[in-house]
């Protein structure tokens, strides 16, 4: 499932394949990546003869300009993205809507289970779509200060309130797993419970798991899922890598589940908190 920094390598190919260029025609298919009040029509009366202006990703979505103050809002769910290709060349399958340009090449947005979405949308309400999310930690820095801030007052597992939206933009489960990890966080800690040490080092984790994951992805020219290339070495330190030495201190890497999502950690560098044992009715002294 694409995060941070697949979207942000999306956004960065969008950005350099759409520069200074002009949507000839635009389709979609009926089907339910058109959102809210977008149908194949409005998608192709919006977007038809207009400039491409820019991109901004906030998040994991994808908020794309264009002249006469049209906007194009796309999440690419689980399995969405955007595939270039020259005019005349075949369609890729799953294709789902196609931006024809003026120079004959053509964008296809391609979704195997239709978990995304496009939406027209005027660009001057962008700033509504985002408003329910948490700082960026890419577009926004994140250090020490600014993620406390974030995580207090809460006892949830640090691995749930990372994957919160609303706490900090952008973030999955690979990236929460691996940032986690490279903090030697164990994921059902409490949130709260953290040292201002180990919230320096999460803050740190968070930014240098990004860092890593999106070198890995600018190696292609194209977004590439971990689940499509079987035949790739895994890159990350521990997801994906359950029965494995861990990397740091050669413990077998496990895994346990936090509100339905997998957490493989090591549980020798990520200590799991002690359990809170009842405590004992005190004697009365009544007489």
């Amino acid at each position: 499932m694409p995060e941070l920094p697949e979207v942000e390598h999306q956004a960065r190919a969008l950005r350099r394949l759409l520069e200074g260029a002009r949507i000839e025609r635009a389709e979609a298919d009926a089907t339910p990546v058109l959102k809210g009040k977008t149908t194949p029509a409005t998608f192709a009366a919006a977007l038809a003869g207009r400039s491409f202006c820019g991109i901004e990703r906030v998040g994991k979505l994808l908020l794309l300009s264009f002249d006469a103050g049209t906007g194009l809002a796309c999440h690419l769910g689980m399995t969405g993205r955007w595939r270039a290709r020259a005019a005349g060349d075949a369609p890729p399958q799953h294709g789902r809507a196609r931006l024809v340009l003026q120079d004959g090449r053509v964008l296809d947005y391609v979704d195997v289970r239709m978990l995304g979405r496009l939406q027209i949308v005027p660009r001057d309400t962008f700033a509504t779509l985002v408003s329910s999310l948490g700082p960026d930690p890419l577009r926004d820095g994140l250090d020490a200060q600014r993620l406390g801030a974030r995580i207090a007052g809460t006892s949830r597992p640090i691995k749930n309130v990372l994957l919160d939206q609303s706490v900090l933009a952008g973030l999955g489960n690979i990236q929460v797993t691996e940032a986690l990890f490279r903090a030697r966080v164990h994921p059902s800690r409490a949130a709260d419970a953290l040292t201002p040490a180990e919230i320096e080092a999460l803050a740190d984790g968070i930014l240098a798991t990004i860092m890593h994951t999106l070198a890995v992805h600018e190696r292609d020219d194209e977004i590439i899922y971990l689940s499509d290339r079987t035949d790739a070495p895994n890159p990350f330190l521990v997801y994906g890598r359950v029965g494995e030495p861990c990397p740091r201190c050669g413990a077998p890497i496990r895994t346990l589940t936090i509100a339905g999502r997998t957490s493989p950690h090591c549980s020798r560098c990520q200590k799991k908190p002690a359990a809170t044992r009842p405590g004992r009715p005190k004697r009365s002294t009544a007489k």
